[in-house]
């Protein structure tokens, strides 16, 4: 059984050792967009990353997970344009200039 917040999905991606990573609009806490992980056995999911509304964002979305197979990819957007960011559980969040 997974448990999922309520929100709009906005992608999601799968990790070989078996972590289903999505991003939702409208996720938990009340934020504009939120990347969750969780266990293809089900579970709660983990918070990975949020929208840094300070910024402007309003969303994120397309994760992806990149070929070293931890990191995933992802975009946040203002509704106007798009940045990219990369999560990875041993470093946080690193911003990408594109």
């Amino acid at each position: 059984m997974v448990n999922i917040p309520l929100g709009f999905p906005l992608g999601a991606t799968w990790r070989s050792d078996g972590a289903i990573i999505f991003a939702l609009a409208g996720g938990i806490i009340d934020r504009s967009g939120v990347l969750h992980e969780i266990s293809e056995q089900g579970g709660e999911p983990v918070v990975m990353a949020v929208t840094d509304t300070s910024r402007g964002d309003e969303g994120i979305i397309c994760p992806s997970i990149l070929p070293d197979g931890q990191s995933v990819l992802y975009a946040t957007t203002d509704g106007s344009q798009s940045d990219l960011g990369v999560q990875n559980d041993r470093s946080g969040t690193i911003p990408v200039n594109v």
